[in-house]
């Protein structure tokens, strides 16, 4: 499908303005009085999760450049991975509480991060996941949710033999994590939710030939996610939105102000999860640096670099909306 760039362009002006209208509603404020979760429960796809250990590790593995535990020395790398290390954005986030998974466990510590992301994930898989929650052990007014899904839903919606078709698939995706946030939120829990990043801008998005298919589509489904949170009862004292994407533009825009060298091409050489920061799993442009300067890991994932500022964006969202 191919899109004339004047109507690109149309749609691209239509969707800014939607998102200046929108900027402030799930935004900050003073705290009435300071929310310190008791659990945080992450849900999405393989950008949130980290996979179960696989023994005799007691680390799992996460979609992004793994760390490594280090000789005596502090620099030199040893062959054993280390989940603590290039942590991604919902422990960056879990590490502020001091709350550990049980997929990335210090001994003798209780988890009080659960881990119900799922690599490929679909919103509708998602939504699963949120059923069976729901059912057991549920939610309450101490837990703090966090949602980042959509980018296998827009590589759907791509798919569509329409563009029309395509944008209204996206949408409805989009709509329907927002009404995900709202059932969540019903039930008395707050939400950290990020918007995904610009599928086009991924390595595999720059390759497809699709890329302003995929611009459009990864900007109708935000705006439609941000569109549905305007329904959250509390707005601010609910949920607090996570501007991912344009996080990943401003990566991309002004790489130097990050410290990202790369922001075409993916660090790791095997299929996510197996990749770390040793040499042999890296490609040669990322091996210097050990691929901390590679904006993406994998061909639509992020790495350790966005994760963490990710992760940070979530924290003040956490400490700063009036939750």
């Amino acid at each position: 499908m191919k899109l004339s760039l004047a109507k690109l362009n149309l749609m691209r002006v239509t969707l800014a303005g939607l998102a200046v209208a929108l900027l402030a509603s799930c935004g900050g404020g003073d705290q009435i009085e300071k929310f310190v979760p008791s659990r945080i429960i992450v849900f999405g796809d393989e950008a949130s999760l980290i996979e179960a250990p696989v023994a005799p590790s007691t680390d799992g593995n996460k979609y992004t450049v793994n760390g490594v535990e280090r000789m005596p020395d502090g620099t030199t790398l040893t062959p054993n991975r280390d989940c603590t290390r290039n942590p991604i954005w919902v422990q960056v986030l879990a590490n502020d509480y001091g709350y550990q998974f049980a997929e990335c466990l210090t001994p003798t510590t209780t988890p009080r991060a659960l881990m119900r992301a799922q690599a490929n994930s679909t919103v509708l898989m998602m939504r699963a996941r949120i059923d069976a929650f729901l059912t057991s052990p549920g939610f309450n007014s101490q837990d703090l949710v966090t949602i980042m899904v959509g980018t296998h839903d827009v590589l759907a919606a791509a798919a569509e033999p329409t563009t029309a078709e395509a944008v209204a698939a996206a949408e409805r995706a989009g709509t329907r994590v927002g009404e995900e946030v709202i059932r969540i939120t019903d039930r008395g829990a707050r939400v950290i939710v990020s918007t995904i990043p610009n599928v086009a801008l991924t390595p595999a998005g720059r390759a497809s030939g699709q890329g302003g298919l995929l611009q459009l589509l990864t900007e109708r489904f935000n705006a439609r996610l941000r569109v549905k949170l305007q329904e959250v009862r509390g707005g601010g004292h609910s949920v607090g939105l996570v501007l991912g994407d344009e996080l990943v533009l401003a990566a991309v825009t002004s790489p130097s102000s990050y410290g990202i060298a790369n922001v075409d091409t993916a660090a790791c050489v095997n299929a996510l999860p197996d990749c770390d920061e040793n040499p042999s799993f890296l490609v040669t442009g990322a091996q210097t640096n050990r691929a901390s300067d590679y904006l993406w890991a994998g061909p639509y994932q992020l790495g350790a670099n966005l994760h963490g500022r990710i992760g940070s964006a979530a924290i003040y969202r956490a400490r700063n909306n009036p939750f």
